[in-house]
């Protein structure tokens, strides 16, 4: 069975103590919940695909690279900005390991933060674009 990225993600900064603490746990993958939008705008993180070429492409490697971009809402654009250098440190801190059943090998930034609001909204928000190694079976340990 293919494993879900997004959802590895979503655990892997669940799991890490200054990102949950900053959130109070509101981190989620695909897309913010609706049951989120009444209480917005606060601190929570949003990841999602972002496309991009997957550098093992072509080869008999099971295992792929993808690029995902994570939203960092907040209060104020300060607060966004604050929950995104959380991340960053997160994301730079990840090493070889296992989540939601996902072998995630690296993490590495693809492009810088954009200050920015949600469409539709004055919720301030940042994201940010990684790319992401990662094993495309399931595996146990997590």
């Amino acid at each position: 069975m293919m494993a879900s990225h997004i959802t590895a993600l979503r655990a892997f900064l669940l799991a890490d103590p200054p990102c949950n603490a900053i959130t109070d746990g509101r981190i989620f993958g695909g897309r913010l919940p609706a049951a989120e939008s009444a209480a917005m705008p606060r601190r929570a993180i949003v990841v999602t695909k972002a496309g991009g070429t997957d550098l093992f492409a072509g080869g008999y490697v099971e295992h792929a690279t993808a690029r995902v971009d994570v939203r960092s809402y907040g209060e104020t654009p300060f607060e966004a900005e604050r929950v995104n250098r959380a991340i960053v440190l997160a994301l730079k801190r990840l090493r070889r390991s296992v989540h939601a059943g996902v072998l995630l090998h690296w993490a590495n930034s693809a492009g810088g933060a954009i200050p920015t609001t949600e469409p539709g909204t004055e919720w301030p928000l940042e994201t940010q674009a990684f790319q992401i190694a990662y094993a495309l079976n399931e595996v146990s340990g997590s």
